[in-house]
């Protein structure tokens, strides 16, 4: 796990004990993130190193057709942490509305970034918190 090695590091505004979002880099393992919180985000702190997304891959939690699955959300890049541009959004997307289900989504066009934010933006399907199995980023990686 490269959050748990310290080659990235990934935090949240809300997660439950043991459903850390660092859950979100084991693929092989039967873990989530997990947000009681309506108004979720995910940041992804590259640290000495910038990255260009091309697309991403997501996972849903196990669960069936609306157990707290991500709906809508934003996909942003920033290289202060503090000002982001958005270069993917969905709206009432039913992609990852069941169990294990994967959708890989294309980004925006845009520059190499030290941070990376998923942001929801709208209640889950059929829930009052958030449930995410793994994330994976495609596209380019460079040293700063």
């Amino acid at each position: 796990n490269i959050h748990d090695n310290g080659t990235i590091e990934i935090t949240s505004n809300s997660y439950y004990a043991g459903d850390h979002p660092s859950n979100l880099l084991d693929f092989n393992v039967k873990t989530q993130y997990e947000s009681p919180r309506k108004e979720a985000w995910i940041c992804f702190d590259f640290k000495k190193m910038k990255v260009k997304i091309t697309n991403y891959s997501i996972k849903s939690s196990e669960g069936g057709q609306s157990s707290c699955h991500l709906k809508s959300w934003d996909l942003e890049v920033s290289n202060d942490g503090d000002n982001w541009i958005k270069i993917d959004q969905h709206s009432n997307c039913s992609t990852l509305n069941g169990d294990g289900f994967v959708g890989t989504f294309d980004a925006q066009q845009n520059e190499f970034a030290q941070f990376v934010r998923l942001r929801q933006t709208d209640d889950p399907w059929g829930g009052d918190y958030l449930k995410i199995c793994y994330i994976e980023f495609y596209g380019f990686l460079k040293n700063q």
